[in-house]
């Protein structure tokens, strides 16, 4: 029956197993309704995030104010073997409870060329600030545009949930 309600969940939890071209077959054959549902709007997203990146071939330059009001910009970081950018807020346990690993990783390979760069969500200034200092991660690059969801990464990469990280 397409028009099962947990058919939306368990075509986005195979996802992975099944790749994306037989993933779009399956989402095809499900009812109207169900293609509406939040877990099939994930999956749709996931390929517009795909798709764009693909197309791009590289990251949207951006420019978001750093921790002291100054403007960074990703194109500074040109050169760097690796860059990580870790979206988080200072709400969200679980982005917090990556950042001990973070610092674990950052400190191992930054010799070797990894650069950080959190991205948080939040929309309060001091909240933001508060919580990096407390989890350590000061170290590293931090920026916000304090627009919380609206965050514009966040919606030109189709970014559904925190944490959620990319690797350069």
């Amino acid at each position: 029956n397409s028009n099962t309600p947990v058919l939306a969940n368990m075509v986005r939890s195979v996802q992975f197993h099944i790749g994306d071209d037989s993933t779009k077959a399956h989402i095809q054959k499900l009812s109207p309704e169900l293609r509406k549902s939040s877990e099939i709007a994930m999956l749709e997203n996931d390929f517009k995030r795909k798709d764009k990146i693909a197309s791009e071939k590289k990251f949207e330059a951006f420019t978001m104010n750093d921790i002291d009001g100054k403007p960074f910009s990703l194109v500074s970081l040109r050169g760097k073997k690796a860059i990580l950018l870790d979206f988080w807020a200072s709400d969200c346990g679980p982005c917090r409870a990556t950042h001990p690993k973070l610092i674990s990783w950052y400190e191992k390979y930054k010799d070797q060329g990894l650069q950080i760069v959190s991205i948080s969500i939040d929309t309060e200034e001091s909240k933001w600030i508060d919580a990096l200092k407390k989890d350590g991660i000061e170290n590293w690059i931090n920026v916000s545009e304090l627009k919380g969801w609206k965050t514009s990464l966040m919606k030109n990469y189709f970014i559904p949930f925190i944490p959620f990280k990319f690797l350069l």
